[in-house]
């Protein structure tokens, strides 16, 4: 900790100026004297030199979970399929997606995730010069069966995020990856499994017709005591990540999902990840099906200068 240290130093002058007529000799019980009270108080500015240490105020400050200096783009993927161009800012073909790996890794990005993030704040972990950060969301079968093979080959490192009701069958005509399968990705070390809510993404996270800011706050903790430990017990490792469904967040939800234990909330707000960006509110880059690699790291670059 960071100390302040007090010296307390008393002038010999004024020190035997009040106590010239106490000159009387110490003496011992047998009455001899050892030595003066004159010398004592000749010695007496440096006996009171008492250096009192304490500890500076660190305030209310939390500590840091992202570190200071850093510009991180946060891409959000969701689905990969060669059948992209009905929804291509949700789709990506999986040939795009290499592209989009090999001219990332051309140019010099490294994949992390949120929690080399975390370890990097806690000075812990040191990272790449230029890191990014790529999101998956939902949860989709085509995240196991395409991304993760890729990820093994070109080495980047990704966050999924999952919702924790739909592993393992096929909502909406999507099939999503099962737990066992989250688990073998998370334990390869190159993906981190995030939350994106246990049953809340049909309707997202906001007050539905007559719900008080309470009860939408009630509603948002239950879900969330199911999902965090379920993944938990699934993959090993409780999430530090909540991605908002449909990025639909406010004072309510952010205060919730933070108190359930989220160190980080991923919008999707475009923008960069800074040394000062609220870790309730992150902005990410949308990919889109037809955006070549160059023209994304192009992108990249533009946002983060």
């Amino acid at each position: 900790p960071v100390c302040v240290t007090i010296g307390i130093l008393l002038p010999a002058a004024s020190v035997h100026h009040n106590t010239q007529r106490l000159e009387t000799p110490i003496m011992t019980p047998s009455r001899r004297p050892i030595f003066s009270l004159k010398a004592v108080m000749a010695a007496l500015p440096l006996l009171l030199a008492v250096f009192i240490t304490l500890p500076a105020s660190g305030g209310n400050s939390p500590p840091r979970v992202i570190p200071e200096n850093v510009r991180i783009p946060v891409l959000m993927y969701h689905h990969l399929d060669d059948q992209w161009d009905h929804a291509p800012g949700v789709v990506i073909p999986p040939q795009r997606f290499e592209e989009h790996l090999q001219s990332l890794r051309e140019t010099g990005y490294q994949g992390i995730t949120f929690r080399d993030l975390l370890k990097a704040a806690e000075g812990r972990k040191v990272l790449p010069a230029k890191p990014v950060i790529l999101t998956f969301d939902d949860g989709y079968l085509s995240n196991y069966t395409v991304a993760f093979p890729l990820l093994k080959k070109y080495g980047f490192r990704a966050t999924i995020n999952v919702v924790g009701s739909s592993r393992g069958i096929t909502p909406g005509g999507i099939p999503h990856f099962s737990w066992e399968q989250a688990r073998e990705m998370a334990s390869s070390g190159l993906v981190e499994i995030g939350d994106h809510s246990w049953d809340m993404h049909g309707y997202g996270m906001v007050r539905q017709v007559g719900e008080t800011r309470e009860s939408l706050s009630q509603r948002i903790r239950r879900d969330l005591a199911i999902s965090r430990p379920a993944i938990g017990r699934h993959v090993g490792e409780v999430p530090l990540v909540f991605c908002y469904p449909f990025g639909k967040n406010d004072s309510v939800t952010r205060k919730a999902v933070k108190e359930s234990g989220y160190i980080y909330q991923l919008t999707t707000v475009r923008g960069i990840l800074t040394g000062a960006t609220d870790p309730t509110s992150i902005p990410r880059i949308t990919v889109r099906g037809d955006m070549t690699g160059w023209e994304l790291v192009d992108l990249i670059g533009q946002m983060a200068n």
